[in-house]
């Protein structure tokens, strides 16, 4: 198999897992229906991609505009993607699930992901608008060839290792009492409620795990393909 072919099948393989764990936590386990996940996904790529590349200023990457530029070694990029993606939760969830029935709170959450296109396609001086961000650095690229025969398997090493681990944090949710509680309101919210479970809690919680995830996952994606675009 070309190896070229084989390192995108694995990479987005293992991308679409780590989402897809995401929205099982938040969906599957919780009930809560997110139509903004790529928002959280995309709020990752766009973190680590301005926290690994140098600033605007510099003349190769002159000719787009983004704030920051802090050129941090790996793995902090990818952390920060997964820190933005759980930071963003915290403001969409404090509107969209606190107050909202289950039904309206999807269309709350539907039209943040489409304000959110809005405003990162014509905010250029923000994110470079609607043209995205290019010449993302890659992972390790000041301390391994990425040119060289192994670098392939280094970024699907990388990525696994990321899948396991949310493999594993998921799996310790979904079985633990927190798991349960989960699963109760999904199943009814007035009477966990009544139980003693704090249906808004619950929901915030799995709601920023969900967004940290996800936000991993969008990191992973951008250094990857060196680009994103909204």
């Amino acid at each position: 198999m070309n190896t070229f072919y084989a390192t995108n099948l694995l990479i987005y393989a293992g991308v679409d897992i780590i989402a897809l764990l995401a929205l099982n936590l938040q969906f599957g386990v919780s009930g809560i229906v997110n139509f903004s996940f790529i928002v959280f996904q995309a709020a990752g790529a766009y973190a680590a991609a301005v926290l690994s590349m140098p600033p605007d200023s510099n003349p190769d990457y002159s000719f787009q505009i983004y704030f920051g530029g802090y050129q941090l070694p790996f793995p902090l990029p990818w952390i920060g993607g997964a820190v933005a993606g759980g930071l963003l939760a915290v403001p969409i969830g404090l509107v969209a699930l606190r107050k909202l029935r289950s039904d309206y709170q999807a269309i709350a959450l539907l039209v943040t992901s489409i304000i959110a296109n809005e405003v990162i396609n014509n905010a250029r001086p923000f994110l470079n608008g609607a043209a995205g961000l290019a010449l993302v650095p890659k992972p390790l690229q000041d301390q391994v060839d990425t040119q060289g025969d192994y670098y392939p398997y280094l970024l699907i090493g990388l990525t696994a290792a990321c899948v396991a681990l949310v493999w594993f944090v998921s799996a310790r949710i979904v079985n633990s009492p927190y798991g349960r509680s989960l699963r109760a309101m999904r199943e009814n919210e007035l009477a966990a409620n009544a139980l003693g479970k704090n249906p808004v809690a619950l929901k915030m919680t799995i709601f920023i795990v969900g967004g940290i995830i996800a936000g991993l996952s969008g990191a992973i994606l951008v250094g990857y393909l060196s680009v994103w675009a909204p």
